[in-house]
């Protein structure tokens, strides 16, 4: 009886870490695709310098969150999204802005499918 219990309050902490797991991922990935499309938004208007401020905002939220998103998160991931952050930056510094939407599209692709990764699905499971 005493393993039954103990099996299933270390199944039930397993359900829980992973909730709140999805929790963070999703916050996390939120706010940085809606900093990318802040940028995004402001440089189509023109604002240049303050897109380069809200994206540099989005990497020092990306960089500051390495300890959770190395462990969490597949390391290609984690680096793909990474280079994507610094190809967009790149390409707004240098003012390729047609550059720059493809790159857009790079980044928010990889923030999107490191999110939808995580989310149990059925093709995840079988």
């Amino acid at each position: 009886m005493k393993r039954t219990v103990m099996a299933l309050l270390l199944l039930a902490t397993l359900v829980i870490c992973s909730v709140v797991n999805l929790y963070h991922l999703d916050r996390l990935t939120g706010e940085l695709i809606g900093d990318v499309s802040l940028a995004r938004a402001a440089w189509q208007q023109g604002d240049t310098e303050g897109a380069l401020v809200t994206l540099r905002e989005a990497i020092a939220l990306w960089e500051s969150s390495d300890g959770y998103t190395h462990i969490f998160i597949r390391h290609d991931e984690v680096n793909e999204a990474s280079d994507a952050f610094f190809a967009l930056l790149g390409d707004l510094t240098s003012g390729e802005t047609e550059a720059a939407e493809a790159s857009c599209e790079t980044l928010l692709y990889h923030l999107r499918s490191i999110r939808d990764m995580e989310h149990v699905s059925i093709k995840s499971v079988f």
